[in-house]
């Protein structure tokens, strides 16, 4: 069984030039909701967002309930 960690921090340190790539590692950005995968795609390493922001938006609730995780806005 492999175990799954994903990592946090701010958006704007979500670049392969700040944050390091590393293939297989998940990355997600509270600030705006993205959530990302390093993996190699051919022979080329990428950084790929796996959400688009629009539907993050359209999802959100307009209530939060106590203990609700999501953000209240998405920028």
């Amino acid at each position: 069984m492999a175990l799954f960690k994903i990592l946090k921090g701010e958006s704007s340190r979500i670049d392969t030039g700040t944050t390091k790539f590393n293939e297989g590692y998940a990355y997600f950005t509270p600030d705006d909701a993205g959530f990302y995968i390093d993996a190699t795609v051919g022979e080329q390493q990428k950084r790929i967002r796996i959400n688009r922001r629009e539907i993050v938006a359209s999802r959100q609730p307009d209530k939060l309930d106590e203990g609700d995780t999501w953000l209240q806005e998405v920028v």
